[in-house]
């Protein structure tokens, strides 16, 4: 079982992802849920009424949605593997089935899925080792280890207190 440090980490990859790349969310909390099977989560807002990728109506826009997606579902891991020096994939699985669900959206054929869902992991992993996206993600991960549940809006708030702060140190 990974340490709490572990999994606030790794939710903190997932809500700083959410904000920099303007996805909604709700609130990110390292409290378990045994009915969902999940050591903690980001509570996503419901998936857009435009969202319907079986249809062939504006691919493009599906995609790029789509692609925020997964680069959200692999930053978790990539913040936890980044704090651990290693990947942790098994404590993963959820996030990596429905990175490569999503993906089937956009490429049917396997071996193109394979490459599609690398691609955007490499994305996540850059992402997660962006300096000011680090910072952010070390300093969600230590307010969640202290208070294990935030909302959205305050999220945001922080992460741009901490960017300003660490700009000019001594200026709030």
């Amino acid at each position: 079982m990974p340490s709490k440090q572990s999994i606030a980490y790794h939710e903190a990859g997932h809500a700083v992802a959410h904000v920099e790349l303007r996805v909604p969310f709700k609130y990110v909390t390292i409290t378990p849920d045994e009915a969902a099977g999940s050591l903690g989560h980001v509570q996503a807002n419901d998936t857009p009424a435009w969202f319907d990728p079986e249809s062939n109506t504006d691919w493009r826009r599906h995609q790029l949605y789509i692609e925020d997606q997964i680069v959200i579902l692999w930053a978790g891991p990539a913040a936890e593997a980044k704090l651990k020096g290693r990947n942790n994939w098994r404590g993963s699985r959820s996030d990596m089935s429905t990175a490569i669900d999503l993906a089937f959206y956009v490429y049917g054929r396997t071996d193109t899925v394979e490459k599609y869902v690398s691609y955007l992991r490499s994305l996540a992993t850059g992402f997660v080792d962006a300096r000011w996206n680090w910072l952010c993600i070390e300093r969600l991960a230590a307010s969640l280890l202290e208070r294990e549940r935030i909302h959205a809006r305050e999220v945001r708030k922080l992460m741009r207190q901490w960017i300003v702060e660490a700009c000019r140190p001594g200026v709030k």
